[in-house]
């Protein structure tokens, strides 16, 4: 299995419901984890475009290994890993092959899968998105 897959199907919680006030802590936790792994990986790669191919191929390979009433979830929690975690882990490393690689991640999933088109974004971008209300009421940010 490549460093790739490994970060999508790693085995911790990265769902959790207060994502929105832990996403920092989490991204943090994640790139921990999975960084070195992985742009090592790209680092090594000699065209990214087959590269992002095989991850994909990777991916659908995990998918159907799941019986048909949990495929979907598990599609939607391998979805959220990758749009969250991976490619922001990816964007933030500064690193010129990473960002080729997130490019051309999104171009391949997005030839494959038009009905869920993938847009990479960066870890301030997505936790700058998260709604700071309850019940109409400003929940102040931590660490401000």
């Amino acid at each position: 299995m490549s460093a790739l897959m490994d970060a999508v199907s790693d085995g911790q919680k990265w769902n959790d419901p207060k994502i929105s006030t832990l996403y920092r802590d989490m991204l943090d936790s994640f790139r921990q984890r999975n960084a070195d792994a992985c742009m090592e990986e790209i680092a090594g790669a000699d065209d990214l475009r087959c590269l992002a191919a095989d991850f994909l191929n990777q991916l659908e390979a995990r998918w159907k290994g799941f019986s048909f009433l949990s495929r979907s979830g598990k599609q939607e929690d391998d979805k959220l890993k990758i749009v969250t975690f991976l490619l922001p882990m990816l964007l933030g490393t500064g690193d010129p092959a990473c960002n080729a690689f997130v490019s051309a991640f999104q171009e391949e999933w997005n030839g494959r899968y038009p009905k869920w088109i993938l847009r990479a974004a960066s870890g301030e971008e997505i936790a700058g998105g998260f709604r700071k209300t309850f019940l109409g009421f400003h929940i102040p940010d931590k660490k401000s």
